[in-house]
């Protein structure tokens, strides 16, 4: 069984769910987005050591933001 992407699975879901379900997912999103981007101290602290870089994944929640929030 091939495992679809990121990229297959979201378009699938925005394609598939209701404008409510929607609204659900972006607001779950943009709350994932405000709990890394209000406490960036503990985020960095918490990723230190990991194969990830904080900024990278701290500069990824303000792009998404950006992207999906109410205008």
């Amino acid at each position: 069984m091939k495992n679809k992407t990121n990229r297959q699975v979201l378009t699938k879901a925005i394609k598939d769910l209701s404008d409510l379900e929607l609204a659900f997912l972006r607001e779950r999103i943009l709350e994932a987005c405000d709990a890394v981007l209000d406490n960036e101290a503990d985020v960095r602290e918490q990723m230190q050591r990991h194969i990830i870089s904080p900024d990278l994944y701290i500069e990824s929640m303000q792009r998404i933001k950006a992207k999906v929030d109410f205008e």
